[in-house]
């Protein structure tokens, strides 16, 4: 009724925005972020329209493929993984690589409601559910709660809700024709919501660099003409080059992930590390506290959130061994052994994927969730042979490109038995799964010596 009449309840739109301290001095107010509670039953509509408006959107492919933001199937390491992607084929291109991120201020809070409504009427068929919008978006108020002391309720003239259901999925909406206007063979866009990365390749570093240039520019026009603003002091470069001297390496955090001119991991290995070392100081300070369970939920909070975060990206490389020796040592805290005892056989009656286990599986959900687009890129035939449903790898120069995520994929994916591979997707998870806790690696090369070993899987 409310889509149809083109109304949304006044006090369904009142928030109250309590502010939660960070970090740093708190009587700074930047310190703070502000989080923002809606009325649950607005919530509870909400989910309804978004189901309705996101299935609608994604069903007619009316979504950026750069846009891997509040998407199902899509997530921030699949965005760091195709730039990844990106970089290395230009680089076995013998191409310039350049790479550019941005920070757009406060994008969700400045989002023009005119404007919103107008792009949602290009996308949107339906003139009611356009409609529908407008009233939903306008005449929004909110106030701060501190120690249970309300502030005056003030106006919302622009944004999205914030702490609403419906606000991400406006929000790419809102920008999704940005990628657009960027669009051109040598440039690929890469989005998370309002995170934005620009690659370009071109024949030599002064090209690539013009031309980031150039799109630059449109990407300024683009906010001024969308009433958003770029934050130019958090504009970071990287120009790719996989024979950087070590003087000459440098790294930028794109989407919680540190890249490196080299495109090599040590940086975010260190960073990675220095996270694992205060979950390890966690467990050594509850151990005499706490049961071996709860030791165990605290490690899987503070530990192997960490360590498999975008683990198929760093999981092969060699400097990798530094955060896999502090798993060992949580694991050993955990069971409580001593300093020197061998943790394969902890592994294995924790349940606990060991990192090079842990690598393994992310490199093959990778594969498995982008087989079409493999598939694509790597010419399979169609005979009846022995290999018929095996991925070809491309030929490579470098080494690092033979080490990659995707390379390395393929290669443990093609000697998968057929029976694996033919599995859904949850299934393959688990009997891959399966295995790597009943067979712990200590090395991503014993993967394949355990397939040859384990040709008949069981099923799940």
């Amino acid at each position: 009724m409310c889509v149809v009449q083109g109304v949304f309840s006044n006090v369904s739109k009142i928030s109250k925005v309590v502010p939660i301290h960070k970090k740093g001095p708190k009587n700074l107010c930047a310190n703070y972020r502000p989080i923002s509670i809606i009325p649950t039953v607005s919530k509870v509509f909400e989910r309804l329209i978004h189901n309705q408006l996101n299935n609608y959107l994604e069903l007619n492919g009316l979504l950026s493929k750069s846009q891997f933001g509040f998407r199902p199937k899509h997530s921030t390491v699949n965005a760091v993984s195709s730039l990844i992607s990106d970089c290395y084929k230009g680089l076995e291109c013998h191409e310039k690589v350049v790479f550019r991120s941005f920070d757009l201020s406060k994008a969700f809070d400045t989002v023009d409601h005119c404007v919103l409504v107008n792009k949602l009427a290009f996308y949107l068929s339906d003139n009611l559910a356009v409609n529908f919008f407008k009233p939903y978006l306008e005449g929004r108020q909110q106030a701060i709660c501190t120690d249970g002391i309300f502030s005056k309720t003030l106006s919302v003239p622009h944004g999205v809700p914030q702490g609403s259901i419906l606000g991400p999925t406006l929000f790419i909406v809102y920008i999704n024709d940005l990628p657009s206007n960027l669009a051109n063979p040598n440039v690929n866009s890469f989005l998370f919501a309002d995170d934005l990365g620009l690659n370009v390749r071109e024949s030599s570093v002064i090209e690539a660099n013009n031309a980031l240039e150039d799109k630059t520019k449109i990407v300024v026009d683009w906010c001024c003409a969308n009433r958003l603003s770029l934050n130019a002091e958090k504009v970071q470069d990287l120009t790719l080059s996989l024979s950087s001297k070590k003087e000459e390496i440098c790294s930028l955090k794109f989407l919680g992930i540190f890249l490196q001119t080299d495109l090599k991991w040590e940086n975010h290995i260190d960073n990675v590390a220095a996270k694992l070392a205060k979950g390890l100081f966690l467990l050594r300070s509850l151990k005499s506290s706490v049961t071996p369970d709860i030791l165990l939920s605290i490690y899987y909070a503070y530990i192997q959130s960490h360590l498999s975060y975008g683990i198929s990206l760093w999981g092969n490389s060699g400097y990798s061994k530094k955060v896999f020796i502090l798993q060992k040592k949580a694991i050993r805290l955990i069971c409580g052994t001593p300093a020197q005892t061998h943790c394969k056989p902890l592994f294995v009656y924790l349940g606990v994927l060991s990192l090079p286990s842990l690598y393994v599986l992310s490199t093959l959900l990778y594969v498995k969730e982008n087989i079409n687009k493999l598939n694509d890129s790597t010419s399979v035939h169609n005979f009846n042979t022995r290999y018929k449903n095996n991925l070809s790898t491309k030929r490579c120069m470098y080494t690092s490109t033979q080490n990659s995520f995707e390379y390395m994929g393929i290669k443990m994916y093609n000697v998968l038995p057929d029976n694996i591979k033919k599995l859904p997707y949850n299934n393959f998870k688990s009997a891959v799964k399966s295995l790597l806790v009943e067979n712990c690696l200590y090395e991503v090369s014993e993967y394949f010596n355990i397939i040859k070993s384990n040709f008949n899987l069981k099923i799940f």
